[in-house]
């Protein structure tokens, strides 16, 4: 039997804040706060928000889609045609 696995925030070391948080973040440093003590406040690797910053590594990571939004979307009426 399959599990849906849920991570719990602080399961691991990177990653622990979502994009409001960061935004939050970005705002503060910009606001005249030192980026040191932003990142300790808010919990965000100093390097992440630097990065952030400069405008680096801001889009998606991976491969893009083999298949467009609109091709999933007919094979799966297919599907569902053909499997009544």
């Amino acid at each position: 039997m399959v599990r849906k696995y849920k991570r719990t925030p602080g399961s691991r070391k990177y990653g622990d804040y979502n994009e409001d948080n960061l935004l939050a973040v970005m705002d503060a440093v910009k606001s005249g706060m030192p980026k040191k003590l932003t990142a300790n406040v808010y919990k965000v690797p100093r390097t992440t928000l630097v990065r952030r910053l400069l405008g680096r590594n801001i889009g998606k990571t991976g491969h893009r889609p083999v298949l467009t939004a609109e091709e999933e979307r007919l094979i799966t009426e297919t599907l569902g045609i053909v499997s009544h």
